[in-house]
């Protein structure tokens, strides 16, 4: 189904699709692809949370009428998915105590998606602290950029994409510790995404970034 040519009925039906994050991950598309799609995904899902609404595909023009043309363009693709997959999925039930309690895909979903079931908006603050304390990672540099992140106050998808890169620079790294590494082993890390997976060029940026802030505020090399 595409965002264009809907019934005015469909284009205002709420979309409940909360477990939307656990869904993406089972499918089998490049993980840039993957990455790009829960971005997007969440930051609709924001826009939806300030806009105290459900999730709708006449929410989703609206909100690709005020972001960047390129921005829109990505952005579409991802809602065709989100709307696709939300109608193809049987919803789980869910009742009103299990809409507070986000998931690790996003402090938006649970915000916009069970709206209806809600007597009132749901507030990421109320929510959050209590997944976080259930989420402060294993070996001790997850641990270490975990509290660097929460203590500097950074958003929760920014946490999510900055903990993604460590996981992953670590994994390239083994059986080297990541307390070890130095910037010979990030520019490594980084040609190793060009060549290899040809990852574009604002991929490598955020990579970048997000190496730089784990080793440098977090590990403090």
């Amino acid at each position: 189904m595409a965002l264009a040519g809907s019934s005015a009925y469909e284009e205002n039906a709420p979309i409940l699709f909360s477990d939307w994050k656990q869904v993406l991950d089972t499918r089998a598309l490049p993980w840039e692809m993957r990455h790009g799609f829960e971005n997007d995904i969440a930051a609709f899902l924001e826009y939806c949370r300030r806009q105290r609404a459900p999730a709708s595909i006449a929410l989703a023009k609206q909100y690709l009428e005020n972001v960047g043309p390129d921005e829109a363009q990505a952005a579409r693709q991802a809602f065709r998915w989100f709307v696709r997959s939300s109608r193809s999925i049987p919803p789980v039930a869910q009742n009103t105590a299990d809409a507070t309690v986000h998931t690790a895909s996003s402090d938006a979903d649970t915000s916009c998606a069970p709206a209806l079931r809600s007597p009132g908006p749901i507030h990421p603050s109320r929510s959050l602290p209590t997944l976080a304390q259930h989420d402060l990672g294993g070996a001790d540099w997850e641990r270490d950029i975990i509290a660097t992140l929460r203590q500097k106050g950074f958003l929760w998808r920014s946490e999510k994409t900055y903990r993604e890169w460590a996981t992953r620079f670590a994994a390239f790294l083994r059986p080297r510790s990541p307390y070890s590494a130095e910037g010979k082993d990030v520019a490594a890390f980084l040609s190793k995404l060009v060549v290899e997976q040809r990852a574009s060029a604002s991929t490598q940026k955020q990579a970048l970034n997000a190496l730089v802030f784990f080793m440098q505020e977090a590990l403090r090399r």
